[in-house]
């Protein structure tokens, strides 16, 4: 009922002032798009597409009903209210400062087809505060309660349009916080290298799209000197003015967070690397729980990349010892790390091994998955494909060159210790091979070639 009185309301407005001579019209008090607007042209460019988007009938102009009175408008005045409206719930959707509403609506209403310049002073004084009086009010902008209870309903949540994900490196990394853990020297400062000079360059990686654009590399356990060497055998020429590195940098309790925002918002980089986590967060506080203490190193990193839509990349350690279940389990410390960041890159394998498991969790990545991974010679990764095939063939033979060279038969369990593989695997994979008589298997659980 509400949208109807002030399309009505609308119309009679525009007929009374068709009476009036211009120059009244002209004379009339009215808001005018502010001198101190600050908007930003991309706001109003994102804005004006997402509403074409939605309304690209009206955008054009074409408010008309069709031959079937099954859609547009009676009248242009009507079109106009119902395009301010869009615009209005765009603006909603994109959370912009209510302060923005003004001039938001009406610069973007003005770039499109339905704009009348004989009509902008009825526009602004009557539409425009109409509008956000009916929309933007009743979803709580204006709300005097604090913010730490403000909430939302499933009605405003229904009215809000979302950028689609930023992908850093499209289906692997997204914008948001995430841990790159390995075991030490397996090569994950390599991977974090490789990342950042394809944000740099934008050069597609595994064969995935990649923005190009800014990255920061805090290197706070290497010096220039080895820096320069790996670049150079990661890529030829590597030299970018988009890629800042730095080997030292204040702990995060010591101003480093304050920094790094400052730093965030002064060169807005797609990608922020932090290696290490060790040489980043701040030391355990007495009396906190260690829960406590993981969870709190990393959230205000998670709030940075959230806040600034980049994604921060936190390198750490894995665990000693091999994981039977989850990856997570894998990454040194609490569970409290993987509670305050948005996922994680968990590279599995030891110091000798040519290929790797890469486990990917993320609550924006829609199926966590597990691939293979294979380091190169020179220092770098390459994509191996999907785990489940990669590495079936690869510790099959394995196993079958152990039995092979030994000289009786073995057990799962001490098959999976002279491989530093998870028992439970091992047992599991050797079962199927003996099935499928790849394998001998006698009454004690032996097995054999």
């Amino acid at each position: 009922m509400m949208g109807i009185e002030l399309i009505n309301g609308q119309f009679m407005v525009d007929a009374f002032l068709s009476l009036l001579p211009s120059s009244e019209i002209k004379n009339l008090p009215h808001t005018t798009i502010s001198k101190g607007s600050v908007i930003q042209p991309e706001i109003i460019n994102n804005l004006c597409s997402e509403v074409e988007k939605n309304e690209p009938l009206l955008w054009k102009g074409q408010w008309e009903k069709d031959e079937f009175n099954l859609t547009g408008y009676p009248s242009h005045s009507e079109g106009d209210m119902a395009l301010a409206g869009a615009i209005s719930r765009a603006a909603v959707g994109m959370q912009l400062p209510e302060s923005m509403f003004n001039d938001a609506i009406v610069e973007c209403f003005m770039r499109s087809a339905m704009y009348r310049s004989e009509k902008h002073n009825t526009f602004i004084k009557y539409t425009v505060p109409k509008v956000i009086a009916s929309v933007v009010s009743p979803i709580g902008y204006g709300n005097t309660q604090p913010a730490s209870i403000q909430g939302m309903t499933a009605a405003q949540l229904a009215l809000k349009h979302f950028a689609p994900i930023n992908w850093i490196v499209q289906d692997i990394l997204p914008e948001g916080s995430y841990l790159l853990s390995a075991r030490p020297k397996v090569g994950k400062s390599w991977l974090a290298l490789q990342l950042c000079l394809a944000v740099a360059h934008g050069d597609p990686l595994w064969g995935k799209n990649v923005q190009s654009g800014t990255a920061i590399y805090l290197a706070l356990e290497e010096n220039f000197r080895r820096l320069q060497t790996r670049l150079s055998q990661l890529r030829q020429p590597f030299s970018s003015p988009h890629l800042m590195l730095h080997t030292s940098w204040k702990r995060s309790d010591q101003g480093g967070i304050k920094d790094l925002e400052d730093m965030l918002i002064d060169l807005k980089p797609r990608l922020v690397v932090i290696d290490t986590l060790a040489k980043f967060r701040p030391p355990s506080s007495k009396g906190a729980s260690a829960y406590e203490g993981d969870y709190n190193a990393l959230a205000p990193t998670t709030e940075l990349a959230n806040k600034y839509h980049c994604c921060i990349l936190v390198v750490t350690h894995n665990r000693k010892g091999k994981s039977e279940g989850d990856a997570i389990e894998m990454v040194s410390g609490t569970l409290g790390q993987m509670g305050a960041v948005d996922g994680a890159l968990i590279i599995d394998g030891s110091r000798g091994d040519s290929m790797m498991r890469l486990t990917l969790v993320g609550r924006d990545i829609e199926q966590d998955g597990e691939f293979a991974i294979t380091k190169r010679p020179q220092g770098g990764w390459d994509w191996s494909g999907s785990a489940s095939q990669a590495f079936v063939s690869a510790e099959r033979q394995l196993i079958l060159n152990l039995l092979g060279s030994a000289n009786r038969g073995l057990k799962p369990i001490e098959v999976a210790e002279r491989l530093d593989k998870p028992r439970g695997a091992v047992r599991k994979l050797m079962s199927t091979m003996a099935i499928e008589m790849q394998l001998k298997r006698d009454s004690t659980g032996t097995y054999s070639v």
